[in-house]
């Protein structure tokens, strides 16, 4: 269970119509289209705690490795790679409380991420934007009751850093996107309208942004 800061999903029905002509007729007729679910898409945006995240890192990024630091007792160390992420797949369920205060749950099933974003800046906390892809939608699964992990930390500013080239930068803000360059319209005829796992077919985009001083040349160069 994430605090989150936001999330926007929405489920998106296209139409199929009919376009044949028919005597005395001027408008669609009821009968002559059908619903066209094409699956949900959204954004959520999160503040990145000292738990809890893992699990979302992997879908970002593919691949994690678990080790046990040298003495360490309970500190576990996670290492997060670039790798395929064909068969990691994730339900999101968000509870949205409706005008008589009673909060319905909305579970999106079969989600990829698509597209991450995170950032920082002076005063600031460690951001995290995730763009994600669905095979459909419910309503009718239960709404789980929140557990929080305990003794959370907040990543702040305070304890970041940036390196180039080796060295650390002092930089006032940064961000670092990941595209996974995913095909996310996988229709075909096979008896349903959902979509297969959205699959790689482009190289992994990352990109990104730090604003610093101009303290001379080795840096700009």
């Amino acid at each position: 269970f994430l605090e989150a800061n936001s999330f926007a999903v929405q489920n998106q029905i296209d139409r199929i119509e009919s376009s044949a002509i028919r005597a005395s007729n001027r408008v669609l007729r009821q009968d002559r289209w059908a619903a066209n679910p094409k699956g949900i898409s959204g954004t959520i945006e999160l503040e990145v705690m000292s738990k809890g995240f893992g699990l979302l890192l992997k879908h970002m990024l593919g691949t994690v490795a678990i080790t046990t630091p040298s003495g360490a007792t309970t500190a576990r160390l996670h290492t997060h790679t670039l790798g395929d992420t064909y068969g990691l797949g994730l339900t999101v369920q968000g509870g949205v409380p409706d005008v008589a205060a009673t909060v319905q749950p909305f579970s999106w099933l079969g989600c990829k991420i698509g597209e991450w974003t995170l950032s920082n800046e002076v005063d600031g906390i460690l951001m995290l934007g995730l763009n994600i892809d669905g095979a459909s939608e419910t309503t009718a699964q239960s709404l789980a009751s929140a557990a929080y992990a305990s003794s959370v930390e907040l990543l702040t500013f305070a304890g970041g850093t940036v390196t180039v080239a080796g060295s650390q930068f002092d930089v006032r803000s940064f961000s670092l996107t990941g595209n996974a360059g995913l095909k996310t319209d996988r229709y075909f005829l096979r008896g349903s309208s959902t979509k297969k796992e959205p699959i790689p077919a482009a190289l992994v985009d990352l990109s990104g942004q730090i604003e610093a001083e101009f303290e001379g040349l080795t840096a700009y160069n």
